[in-house]
């Protein structure tokens, strides 16, 4: 492993494994998501699964890694100011994504945006990995697509595929399908998640000292008590 590699905070081992598996003129898909993940729950993994489920099965798609990159301090302190709520540290989400996606054999955790010195918005997070994958695995043809909710995906236009994106629905979304369709850039996913957790009912868990254990993996919410974080 490269001192490059441990600066960029972009593990590479499970990507690196799963490149192993596909042959070198055939096309590997990254999946990366962005967000506050404050904190992360279950439903923020499993959104990667339900992705990757159906890009192997309806596409054939090859999907060798998966990402999922907090964002940075200044984006998530403003966020939750403006709706009166105080935020937990990009230190303790990082560590608690981290937590999330260690027993994934394909998935990660990147710190490089959290790192930066300020705010970087998800088309230039997009790009800068997919950049460095093509640096690190030269050769290979890698696709780096962004992942996301459909909420997001109607919000910021991504059905026009100015940022090459996979947007899964949550449930009782499946009407956004009508104006969500798919092209070479967007692929809308039919909800398969099982869960329709959020942070907000995570933090207004916490704040009322009620447990999250439904919300969280067993170690994120060990972390959580261990670290005395707080949400107020």
């Amino acid at each position: 492993m490269s001192n490059e590699h441990l600066s960029q905070g972009i593990p590479l081992t499970k990507m690196r494994e799963a490149l192993k598996t596909v042959a070198e003129d055939q096309t590997s898909v990254v999946l990366i998501a962005t967000g506050a993940y404050c904190p992360v729950h279950t439903m923020h993994f499993e959104i990667f699964e339900v992705a990757k489920k159906f890009l192997r099965e309806e596409k054939g798609w090859n999907v060798v890694a998966g990402f999922i990159s907090p964002t940075h301090d200044a984006y998530v302190e403003s966020k939750l100011r403006r709706v009166g709520v105080s935020s937990i540290s990009s230190t303790h989400r990082l560590k608690m994504c981290q937590l999330q996606t260690k027993e994934s054999s394909w998935i990660e955790t990147s710190s490089w945006e959290a790192s930066q010195g300020t705010f970087i918005d998800y088309p230039s997070v997009r790009r800068y990995h997919s950049m460095y994958f093509k640096e690190q695995f030269p050769g290979r043809d890698i696709e780096v697509y962004f992942l996301c909710g459909s909420d997001h995906a109607l919000k910021c236009r991504l059905f026009t595929g100015k940022v090459p994106t996979v947007t899964v629905f949550r449930p009782g979304d499946e009407g956004n399908l009508k104006l969500l369709q798919e092209t070479k850039k967007f692929i809308p996913v039919p909800s398969e998640v099982t869960q329709d957790h959020s942070s907000t009912a995570v933090r207004e868990a916490m704040i009322r000292g009620l447990s999250i254990e439904k919300f969280c993996h067993p170690d994120v919410v060990q972390y959580i008590q261990s670290s005395g974080i707080k949400v107020t």
